[in-house]
């Protein structure tokens, strides 16, 4: 508890660093709005499908953000970025889910060879400057709930709905993980009637 506040600090510092631009992935020349609904859904299915834990699907969709803010993104490789996102994202947070390279070109249905899946995640790594300390909506969320019955279950499930949610909207790419956390959270609590 005696160091919550220095905690605190350093991860609005780094979710300041590793914040991603709408407006420079608005300059993508193929990657589109009205596709990301699309992506996301892919990312969030095989998240699901291989019961990763839920930081690692907002890891993912920062670096995928980060990159398109970053770099150009052909259409034809709009799915290789995601899934390697969703992989390395696994690697970094997901410690007790072994996260192969193999599985993942599985789920791009043999689209995407073995190679291309680690020449993204070069690619990715460089471009995001190898920073993947990004405090995610749900590293804010817990750290919000914290203490042992302070916020019930089924507000903090809302709340996780809700900011699910936001990975599917550009309005949402502006917002820092710690304000999306916090705004899904008071309105679970407005929602349920609850106290805040």
């Amino acid at each position: 508890e005696e160091y919550i506040e220095d905690i605190i600090a350093s991860m609005h510092g780094q979710e300041e660093q590793t914040h991603a631009v709408a407006r420079a992935i608005d300059l993508q020349p193929e990657i589109r709005w009205h596709l990301r609904p699309i992506a996301t859904d892919y990312i969030v299915e095989c998240h699901a499908d291989l019961r990763l834990r839920q930081e690692v699907l907002y890891l993912c969709q920062n670096i995928v953000d980060r990159y398109l803010s970053r770099r150009i993104m052909h259409l034809q490789n709009y799915q290789l970025l995601s899934i390697t996102a969703l992989l390395m994202a696994a690697k970094l947070l997901d410690l007790s889910n072994t996260a192969y390279v193999e599985m993942f070109v599985r789920y791009c249905g043999g689209l995407y060879a073995e190679n291309q899946l680690l020449q993204m995640e070069h690619d990715i790594a460089y471009v995001v400057e190898w920073d993947f300390q990004h405090p995610t909506a749900e590293t804010w969320l817990s750290l919000y709930c914290r203490s042992p019955g302070s916020v019930e279950m089924e507000v903090q499930d809302a709340a996780r709905f809700m900011m699910e949610l936001t990975l599917y909207y550009r309005e949402f790419v502006s917002y820092p993980s710690s304000a999306i956390a916090l705004g899904c959270l008071a309105l679970t609590h407005d929602v349920y009637g609850k106290d805040r």
